[in-house]
């Protein structure tokens, strides 16, 4: 049990002992397994109440996971699915990458990939619209993780014996949330 009573004195790592360091073990424990709700608050976090989008991020991140699940995706791409935007707060230009780090000790590689990369496949959506390059995915299309996948111009990404959905909708094969 975490003795709470016990202040550290310690200043510096070279003045701290062994049971200063057993101690911040055991809270570190405690912190790392409240992680599920640290999470879950970031989530909630994103429950603006007013958006130029049409759903704001919070319910696009449900939606997502939700049809990450209808789809029939494992469960380490629906959670993926709920997370991918959860770096939007405090890292809006990189969050694909906030994301994918924060997740990386708990998801395959793949999914680590999809969740890091995920900003790059959505742009095929706004990009032309915006002054980029709207095909900027394309320097994926040889990558280990969407092999033997092929990118069509509708941005699913799909696989022989692999389920295609139709366009702007998750698919288990699609390294991306297509409906971003």
């Amino acid at each position: 049990m975490l003795d709470k009573s016990r202040k550290p004195t310690w200043t510096s790592f070279g003045n701290a002992t062994r049971e200063d360091f057993l101690a911040v073990m055991e809270y570190d424990e405690a912190y790392n397994n409240a992680l599920p709700d640290r999470i879950l608050d970031a989530i909630r976090a994103l429950d603006e109440e007013w958006t130029a989008y049409p759903v704001n991020r919070y319910q696009h991140s449900l939606q997502a996971a939700t049809r990450a699940w209808e789809d029939g995706a494992d469960e380490e791409i629906i959670v993926a699915a709920l997370v991918h935007d959860i770096g939007d707060t405090l890292s809006p230009y990189n969050h694909g990458e906030l994301a994918a780090a924060m997740m990386k000790p708990y998801v395959s590689e793949r999914t680590h990939w999809i969740l890091k990369h995920h900003c790059v496949f959505q742009g095929y959506y706004y990009n032309h619209h915006l002054g980029g390059d709207r095909h900027a995915r394309e320097k994926y299309r040889d990558s280990p993780i969407t092999r033997p996948a092929r990118i069509s111009a509708t941005n699913t990404i799909s696989a022989p014996l692999t389920r295609i959905t139709r366009p702007g909708r998750w698919s288990s094969s699609n390294p991306c949330c297509a409906g971003c």
